[in-house]
């Protein structure tokens, strides 16, 4: 029996991902839900029946509340939104860890437009560009990212479409495509999109995205490094990762 209950089954943004049981645990918040209801239902009429519609209702209602609140929080302990079935199915995510990938150095032409096409998952930077220490990394973010900072590292991050908030305790900062920002190295903030942005960081290599945090879900070990054209001489080889999540 696997760890995980509910995960992404289909495209991000998919309203269908909220109805996606894929693990027996999954399967039996979804059939509580199903027996309470009914349950409840068939006692109201039952009690009805006989003049005692009263106790019918306030049966209803308990197991109502009960099999809705079960159906509800129970499984938002164990919800992936970020990984698909297929991850779990074929290993490469490993139930109630984060994903892991090998980071590669990144050289050459980069096509934004393609590179940001071939990202696949929320919050899991990419990897395409290497300068003088720093790191261009590009990543897709929708919701809202953990409060962290950086202690020796500032960040700047380009909207490339689409909008975010960079939200600080005393402030909040709304960028859109085309503006930028850079966020002083030690200062707690958060980036909330409330629709799917596109954006490129900027910042020393290695620099773990959740900063002073680690979260099961949002920190990614490493940048997952991109295919670049290699047409132009004096380039170093990169490597493309796939799909996470």
């Amino acid at each position: 029996m696997t760890e995980y209950w509910f995960a992404r089954r289909y495209p991000v943004g998919h309203w269908r991902n909220a109805m996606a049981p894929i693990s027996p645990k999954a399967r039996r918040v979804t059939w509580v839900f199903a027996g309470g209801m009914t349950l409840g239902m068939l006692a109201f009429f039952v009690f009805g029946l006989i003049g005692h519609w009263r106790i019918g209702a306030g049966i209803f209602a308990v197991l109502a509340a009960y099999s809705g609140w079960y159906f509800l929080f129970v499984p938002g302990k164990r919800f992936d939104r970020h990984h698909t079935v297929e991850d779990y199915a074929t290993g490469r995510v490993v139930p109630g860890a984060a994903a892991t990938a090998e980071a590669a150095p990144a050289g050459g032409r980069v096509n934004l437009p393609e590179q940001f096409a071939a990202v696949t998952e929320h919050w899991r930077p990419r990897l395409v560009a290497e300068l003088n220490g720093q790191e261009v990394k590009l990543v897709k973010v929708q919701g809202t990212f953990p409060w962290h900072h950086h202690v020796d590292a500032d960040e700047m991050f380009l909207v490339w479409k689409g909008a975010i908030r960079l939200e600080f305790r005393d402030r909040v900062v709304r960028l859109r495509a085309g503006e930028a920002m850079v966020v002083p190295r030690g200062v707690e903030h958060r980036p909330v999109a409330r629709h799917e942005a596109q954006i490129l960081l900027f910042e020393p290599a290695g620099l773990r995205n959740t900063g002073n945090v680690e979260d099961p879900i949002f920190t990614a070990p490493e940048a997952p490094p991109a295919d670049n054209d290699q047409s132009q001489p004096g380039n170093r080889d990169g490597t493309a990762f796939g799909e996470q999540s």
